[in-house]
């Protein structure tokens, strides 16, 4: 493993890992005590740990109070406060250019992990005196915790998360046990075959303290594919930014990001310290490690004049969130229809096999591998995956879904329920992601206007097919799809192909959709003369329906014919565009 050099100093057999004193340099200090935190040479996991606090006096420190907690163990068996963490508090009075050890912690580390040690000294009933501020000492270590042994470092330092085996995923993101990366597959998945990738970049949590507030930016490095290189991205509006005070415990109050990734938060009567917490998350998407490791950045600011730019979890997680909040507000503008936060999962090992990309409609989740993260690919498979689950949870379950062997294609025929689900998630993502996609990318829009799927077999098996005839239900002259103007004479609103996945029912025959013959009955708003339109060689594969027909509502400038011209030329090469 590739560690940062030790920082702290060893005092006879123990090991002093952090001393330190919070300046505020726009304030006059009225008292302050120093701390020291002092962990014994040798620790492992599972054995009792004993940290001892000592305390020097600077000038007379009575009636004063220290904290001192092991942060981000949910696991530990140690009394808990806050947070799940360990903790000890003690009450001291100490007269000037006087030291004292005040308590001892103790800890049990259950797992691998990388933890936060922090001791803060104050007076008891915190008051603000005129333009005096009473003084808070913060101090803090970090202690790496692996099952050969445990040690300590005097600051964070990004490299400890590293190991030969690749990057460790940290459970709060830059602090926590290390989460097994390990997740299982699921049958209901996206398993085209992996594409090499390159890193995306870290992400980025700037804050910049002042008298009066701490403001910062919230961003991450994605590829420039025509610059080749790396470039700050703002992670826009509407990122949640959490602030928690060190001193007093507390938290204060939360910020969202503007459309350049900033925001501002008031200090209060918190001037001692805070950290400050921004994750992956917003109103459509909440991006995670695998197993919910945290991938955005926590600092810890101690004080103005102190930059805090910290670049910590998953580097690929922040294309997948970008992708996915841009494309969540569109589709819910085109289609109508809304649905919850998805929670998405991203690794960033593009070598790990194990992780595949899929969504979970039991967990409603997407789980998307780093090799599947990147460029024109990575546009597409972060919007079609989240078109599954605008599918499942916007939209309307399908009745059914397999596919043969698990796996699918465009262009390859398959079961007739995988044809129609994955055909959904490929109009619905080259559709969103037109214009960010490059027009020869195998899977644009483009692609499946052409549709270079038709005709080479049974096309209401064809994911490819059915993602052309789809397209050509609701795109129009402006659309970016590589052919200028409309190539034909049909642009319905997107809700009409919701509305027939969604309200469209044969009472002796369906109540939701499985299929693209009953799609097709759907939006041709009848089931009387779809079935003889087939080719014969594949009408054994059409189903036929009884009763009558609930349709959805006809739009604006409805026309049968082109609907029919449209399926059969795209599922089955017959005719050509109107």
């Amino acid at each position: 493993m590739l560690a940062p050099s030790a920082t702290s100093v060893r005092v006879a057999s123990q090991q002093v890992v952090s001393a330190g004193v919070t300046e505020h340099a726009e304030f006059q200090a009225e008292h302050r005590v120093g701390l020291v935190i002092v962990a014994p040479p040798t620790m492992q996991i599972g054995q009792r740990v004993l940290f001892r606090v000592r305390a020097n006096a600077m000038r007379d420190a009575q009636n004063y109070a220290v904290h001192t907690e092991v942060i981000g163990d949910p696991l530990s068996t140690e009394m808990r406060g806050a947070g799940g963490a360990s903790q000890q508090r003690s009450r001291i009075n100490l007269r000037r250019d006087v030291s004292a050890d005040v308590h001892v912690l103790e800890h049990t580390f259950s797992q691998p992990g990388l933890y936060l040690i922090r001791s803060c000294a104050g007076p008891i009933g915190l008051v603000q005196q005129e333009a005096r501020v009473v003084d808070v000492t913060c101090t803090q270590a970090w202690l790496l915790a692996e099952r050969s042994g445990m040690r300590t470092f005097a600051s964070w330092d990004a490299r400890i998360l590293e190991s030969a085996r690749g990057a460790r995923y940290a459970l709060y993101g830059s602090y926590g046990p290390f989460v097994d990366v390990q997740a299982p597959s699921s049958p209901q998945a996206s398993q085209r075959n992996g594409v090499t990738s390159r890193a995306l970049g870290a992400v980025a949590l700037s804050v910049v303290p002042s008298s009066t507030t701490y403001t910062g930016t919230f961003t991450y490095s994605q590829l420039n594919p025509v610059l080749n290189s790396n470039v700050r991205v703002s992670v826009g509006a509407g990122v949640i930014v959490s602030v928690q005070c060190v001193w007093p415990q507390s938290s204060m109050q939360s910020a969202f990001t503007d459309a350049d990734g900033g925001f501002s938060i008031p200090k209060g009567s918190c001037s001692n310290g805070v950290t400050v917490t921004a994750s992956l998350v917003d109103q459509y998407v909440n991006v995670t490690g695998p197993n919910g490791a945290a991938v955005g950045a926590s600092c810890y600011i101690a004080s103005s004049g102190y930059v805090a730019d910290c670049r910590v979890g998953n580097s690929y997680a922040a294309g997948a969130f970008d992708r996915i909040r841009r494309a969540a507000p569109v589709a819910f503008a085109r289609f109508g229809r809304s649905r919850a936060r998805v929670n998405v999962w991203a690794n960033d090992n593009p070598a790990d096999g194990t992780f595949e990309t899929f969504y979970s409609s039991g967990s409603d989740r997407i789980q998307i591998n780093a090799s599947r993260a990147d460029g024109d690919d990575g546009e597409f498979v972060a919007v079609h995956e989240y078109g599954h689950a605008y599918h499942w949870r916007a939209i309307e379950a399908p009745a059914s879904y397999n596919c043969t062997n698990g796996t699918h294609e465009p262009g390859v025929e398959n079961q007739r329920s995988c044809a129609f689900v994955e055909g959904f998630a490929d109009f619905f993502a080259a559709w969103l992601v037109a214009d960010r996609v490059t027009p020869f990318f195998f899977f644009s829009a483009a692609d499946f206007e052409n549709n270079r799927f038709r005709g080479t077999g049974n096309g209401m098996q064809d994911e490819g097919a059915v993602a052309g005839f789809m397209l050509d239900l609701v795109d129009g002259s402006s659309d970016v799809d590589g052919i200028p103007g409309d190539d034909d004479t049909m642009v319905y609103p997107a809700t009409f192909v919701e509305q027939a996945i969604r309200v469209c029912t044969a009472s002796l025959g369906f109540s939701a959709l499985d299929g693209t013959d009953q799609f097709v009955y759907c939006i041709e708003r009848t089931l009387n003369s779809a079935y003889g339109a087939v080719p014969v060689a594949y009408q054994p594969t059409w189903r036929q329906f009884a009763g009558s027909l609930s349709p959805p509502n006809a739009p604006n400038g409805y026309n049968a014919g082109a609907v029919r011209a449209a399926w059969q030329w795209n599922l089955f090469n017959m005719g050509g565009l109107q």
